[in-house]
């Protein structure tokens, strides 16, 4: 992701993409098809992914995956206002089913209020650590688990 500079300058965001690898810009996805690293520079604002720091719709399928997919969503689209009525939904949700993530929600809102799409996009990561110690603390419980 580009970060402005002093003065609210964009600074350029130079890329090194190993063969095969997806990149996401600006919703088009670049794909290294050469056999050899490539290297550019992204000189004006855009909002970029590198496929490994994506989720895919199929496996967002907990609470805390089809959260950070809205984030995902938000990040990479030009049209924020559908992504943020389904993050506001499923901040709701996640407040009822999953209230230890409200300190990285909180935060995740900090972010966005800000216009830092791509932090909020890390810190809903957090939430997955979240879910799964709260998972396992239900495993553990469950006597019939493991059998």
């Amino acid at each position: 992701m580009l970060r402005g500079g002093s003065g609210g300058r964009v600074m350029p965001l130079h890329l090194n993409i190993r063969p095969g690898e997806r990149l996401f810009i600006n919703g088009a996805i670049i794909q290294n098809v050469k056999s050899r690293t490539a290297d550019f520079t992204i000189e004006n604002a855009a909002r970029v992914l590198r496929e490994s720091e994506c989720i895919a719709a199929s496996e967002a399928d907990t609470l805390a995956g089809r959260v950070t997919l809205a984030l995902q969503n938000l990040h990479l689209s030009a049209d924020r206002h559908a992504q943020l009525t389904e993050l506001t939904a499923l901040f709701h949700v996640m407040a009822e089913q999953m209230p230890q993530g409200l300190p990285i929600m909180k935060r995740i809102r900090s972010a966005l209020a800000s216009g830092n799409t791509y932090g909020a996009l890390k810190m809903g990561r957090d939430l997955f650590e979240i879910e799964n110690c709260i998972v396992q603390r239900a495993n553990w419980g469950d006597p019939h688990q493991g059998a």
